[in-house]
């Protein structure tokens, strides 16, 4: 049994060795060829840096420009739309206007009533121009200007001055500086 004792008995594991080598020698200070090369490679670098960089400014001002742009074409057509609408809806404001005037010709209970009901609705329709920032303009008694008046009669009024706006006969509309509809008007020489 000895000898299967022998050969049960543990066997001693090799022991490692560290690894041992030489020490690397201290890096060297570059040949002066190599500082030249990494000085030209920083230069380059830095060029392309500065390159990048130019690009990247020209690009956002460029951004920047197409963002103010497109907001400046969208108001644009915001404004077109509504001096549309409104330019369509003239018509039956101006009928709104005579009805009224129609309706206070009458003194009957039922034409009051009608005219009462003709007065909200002008009102309610001049409430939404005045919510889309559209004003009648005002022209009797103005200068007459060929940029807000149509005059369409002249007549001769010493009571008043040369070029004066006497009577308008159709409402004109503006919005902002933008004329919707010139003032129809009659005016003295």
């Amino acid at each position: 049994m000895k000898q299967s004792e022998q050969q049960k008995e543990p066997v001693a594991p090799e022991t490692e060795q560290p690894d041992i080598r030489p020490e690397e020698p201290a890096a060297t200070a570059p040949q002066p060829d190599e500082t030249q090369v990494l000085q030209e490679a920083i230069k380059a670098k830095e060029e392309e840096n500065r390159l990048l960089t130019d690009k990247y400014l020209r690009l956002m001002a460029e951004y920047d420009n197409f963002r103010k742009r497109s907001q400046k074409e969208k108001d644009a057509i915001y404004a077109d739309s509504i001096v549309q609408v409104i330019r369509e809806w003239l018509p039956v404001i101006d009928n709104l206007d005579r009805a009224e005037w129609v309706s206070d010709q009458y003194d009957s209970a039922e034409a009051r009533q009608i005219s009462e009901g003709i007065v909200l609705i002008r009102k309610q329709a001049h409430e939404v121009l005045d919510k889309l920032e559209v004003e009648p303009i005002d022209c009797c008694g103005q200068a007459f200007d060929p940029n807000l008046h149509d005059a369409v009669m002249h007549v001769e009024d010493e009571s008043v001055g040369a070029s004066t706006v006497v009577e308008e006969l159709r409402k004109g509309y503006r919005r902002a500086d933008r004329v919707i509809r010139h003032s129809v008007v009659k005016v003295a020489n």
